[in-house]
């Protein structure tokens, strides 16, 4: 489950991507800051777990496609890293 916390609606069936389409992408990014600066707590909760904005990929249409492939790099690197065995 997936619940913004500047939202009353949560999504139940979250598979860990998800796409919110609004008027005016800046102005709710700066929402979102604002919440975790005011009160001091993490405006995503994801399956019970407090998330912070700052720790997510936020696709834009100003997004370079530079971002999304080191992104997946990295991605895929920290799986490489978690999934050897030491």
């Amino acid at each position: 489950m997936l619940k913004i916390k500047i939202h009353s609606k949560s999504i139940v069936n979250f598979t860990g991507l998800t796409c919110i389409n609004v008027d005016n992408t800046t102005k709710y990014l700066q929402k979102l800051f604002q919440y975790e600066t005011t009160n001091s707590e993490n405006v995503l909760l994801i399956d019970g777990i407090n998330i912070s904005i700052k720790d997510c990929l936020i696709i834009s249409p100003l997004t370079k496609m530079e971002t999304l492939y080191n992104f997946t790099a990295k991605s895929i690197l920290n799986k490489m890293v978690n999934n050897y065995d030491w």
